[in-house]
Order: C-alpha cells, then sequence, then structure tokens
C-alpha cells in the first residue's frame, strides 16, 4: 500500500505529459463521427445517442 502512494503522483504526471504530447501530436483530436458510423458498429441505440436514457 505504501509503494501506492509513493508512486502515484508521479503516475499521474505521467498521464498529463502524456495528453498534451497526444494533444501536440493532433492524435487527441479527431473528426465528426456520423450517426451511419456508429450504427455499422453495432452499437446499443442508447450509446449512439451520447448514452442518453428515457
Amino acid at each position: 500500500m505504501q509503494l501506492a502512494d509513493i508512486t502515484a503522483p508521479s503516475t499521474i504526471r505521467r498521464q498529463v505529459i502524456g495528453r498534451w504530447g497526444n494533444f501536440i501530436n493532433q492524435e487527441a483530436n479527431g473528426t465528426k463521427v456520423t450517426r451511419s458510423f456508429l450504427e455499422n458498429l453495432n452499437l446499443p441505440e442508447y450509446i449512439i445517442n451520447q448514452m442518453y436514457k428515457e
């Protein structure tokens, strides 16, 4: 447990640096996803509707 307490802050820092790297490399920016593309993935309807459940 003590090891997790020691490594947690550095793990969070690594994630932040990695996410900024993805942003700078334009890996985090994608194109707009169309509804027809999502329907072709055979996803449930509530996921296609952005997780909206009635």
